[in-house]
C-alpha cells in the first residue's frame, strides 16, 4: 500500500526508530520500530493505493472496504467502500496524526477478507503533520557588529513533531539588502551552531535568514530576514568635518602622551570622542592613559567602548584581559582571553595572558597547555612574539622542574 495527498505527491520518506518510537508511545502500544513503512503527508486528504490479496483479482473483486487506526491497530474504524473495487481510494483525516490503514475486499462469489480485529497491525502507518516547523536564529542577534573576517557561530534551534533532527536546516546570508540570498551550509541538525567567516559587506550590513523543513515537506524560514553590521556603519554617518578636527584632536593627545604629558594626552583624547564616539583607537589610548593617570575605573569603561564598536580587535580584547588579570578578576579575564584566541588563536599575548590567566585560577596544567602552544609557533627575530616564546620555553622548564605547578609567568606590559 502507498499513500499519496491529493497533490499527487508521495510521501516516502522512512521514519527514524526514535520518532517512530515516540508515536507508538503517544498511541498506547509499546515496542521496537514496525516492520511497517511510515509515510508522511502534509496534506489532509489522502489517496489509498492498495492491492487486492493474491487470491482475488481487481476484475473480480465486488467492493473493497477501508479501515483505518488512530492506535496503530489497538481498535480499527470502518471508513467506507470502494464501489468499484479499484485502486485507490480517497481518505480524508480529520486531524493531524498517526493514521493506520487496511483494506479488505469482496469478490463476486462472496468471498470476504474479515475485518480488521483489536492488536491486527496495519498494513500502513502514515503521519498526517500539517503544522509547519517553528525556527529561531539564536546569533547574532539583531544590529550585533560581527567585523568581517572574523570567524563567528551562528546559533539557531528548530523544533517539530516530525523533524529529521540530523538533516533539516539550511542558513542563508545576504549581503547589502534582503534579497539576494546565498545558501551558507544545509544538511545540519535541529539545533546547533556553524563556525563561519563573516563575509564583506559594501554597506556594512548583511542579512541572515534559517530554513528548516520537516518530514512531511512543511517548511518553514525564521522571521524577516535578521541583519547585523560588519563595520561600525554609524561612523560613516559623521561629517567629513567632525572626523577630521575628531583626528585631528587624537593626533595632538597622542603626541601629549608619547611627551609623558599624562593629563594633557587625557584632554585631548576627551575632545576626540566627544566629536567622534565610534573611534576605536581613541578608546584603548585614553584607557591607557587613564590607567596611567591612576583611574582604573573609567580606563576599563573605555576599553569595553571600544570593544563595542570593534569586538575583535586584538589590542583591545588582550589589554582589557590584562587589566581584569592586575585585579584578580580571573572570571572575566578568562571569558576576553576566549574571544581573542577565537578571533585569533596564534596570538602571542592572548596565549600568555591565558597561561597567566591558567596559573592564578590554579590550573597549572591549562597553563602549560597555552605555554607549549606558544612555543610551537613561529615568529620574526627580535619580534614581541619571540620574545614571549622565549619567556614560554623558560616557563615551561619551571613547570617541569616543580611540579607545584607554574609560577611567577612574567607578563608584558599593555600595548601602548
Amino acid at each position: 500500500m502507498e499513500i499519496r495527498s491529493m497533490n499527487g505527491v508521495p510521501s516516502r520518506v522512512r521514519c527514524r526508530a526514535a520518532l517512530v518510537g515516540a508515536l507508538l508511545a503517544w498511541a498506547g502500544i509499546q515496542g521496537e520500530e514496525p516492520a511497517v513503512r511510515v509515510q508522511y503527508s502534509n496534506n489532509r486528504h489522502l489517496v489509498v493505493q492498495y492491492k487486492v490479496r493474491d487470491s482475488m483479482t481487481e476484475d473480480n473483486v465486488l467492493q473493497s472496504r477501508l479501515y483505518y487506526t488512530l492506535n496503530s491497530g489497538i481498535s480499527w474504524r470502518f471508513y467506507g467502500l470502494d464501489p468499484d473495487g479499484r485502486s485507490p481510494m480517497e481518505f480524508l483525516a480529520d486531524n493531524d496524526g498517526l493514521y493506520g490503514f487496511k483494506v479488505g475486499s469482496v469478490d463476486r462469489a462472496g468471498h470476504e477478507e474479515s475485518a480488521p480485529t483489536a492488536g491486527t497491525p496495519p498494513d500502513i502507518l502514515v503521519l498526517v503533520d500539517t503544522a509547519a516547523p517553528r525556527v529561531r536564529l539564536l546569533s547574532p542577534a539583531a544590529g550585533e557588529l560581527w567585523e568581517a573576517g572574523t570567524r563567528r557561530l551562528l546559533r539557531w534551534e528548530a523544533e517539530d513533531e516530525a523533524l529529521e533532527e540530523g538533516n533539516c536546516v539550511t542558513l542563508y546570508s545576504s549581503a547589502g539588502s534582503e534579497g539576494n540570498w546565498h545558501e551558507i551550509a544545509s544538511g545540519l541538525p535541529a539545533r546547533g551552531q556553524f563556525a563561519w567567516t563573516v563575509p564583506d559587506s559594501e554597506s556594512g550590513e548583511v542579512f541572515l535568514k534559517v530554513r528548516v523543513m520537516d518530514l512531511a515537506r512543511n517548511a518553514a524560514t525564521s522571521e524577516g530576514g535578521r541583519s547585523f553590521f560588519t563595520r561600525n556603519v554609524m561612523e560613516d554617518r559623521l561629517s567629513r568635518e567632525v572626523r577630521d578636527q575628531a583626528n585631528r584632536y587624537y593626533e595632538a593627545a597622542t603626541i601629549a602622551r608619547k611627551n609623558g604629558d599624562t593629563g594633557k594626552a587625557v584632554k585631548y583624547y576627551r575632545l576626540c570622542l566627544e566629536l567622534n564616539p565610534y573611534l576605536v583607537g581613541a578608546h584603548n589610548d585614553l584607557a591607557l592613559a587613564l590607567l596611567d593617570a591612576g583611574e582604573p575605573e573609567e580606563a576599563f569603561e573605555h576599553f569595553e567602548l571600544g570593544l563595542k564598536y570593534a569586538p575583535s580587535r586584538e589590542p583591545l580584547l588582550a589589554n582589557l584581559a590584562e587589566l581584569y588579570l592586575s585585579y584578580g578578576q580571573t572570571a572575566m579575564a578568562r571569558k576576553v582571553l576566549l574571544r581573542l584566541l577565537q578571533v585569533n588563536p596564534k596570538s602571542p599575548e592572548g596565549l600568555w595572558l591565558a597561561a597567566r590567566e591558567a596559573e592564578a585560577s590554579g590550573d597549572p596544567e591549562r597553563a602549560r597547555i597555552y605555554l607549549k602552544r606558544l612555543t610551537n609557533l613561529d615568529f620574526p627575530e627580535g619580534s614581541a612574539g619571540q620574545r614571549m616564546a622565549a619567556g614560554a620555553l623558560e616557563a615551561l622548564a619551571r613547570v617541569e622542574a616543580q611540579s607545584s605547578g607554574v609560577h611567577a609567568l612574567a607578563i608584558p606590559q599593555a600595548r601602548r
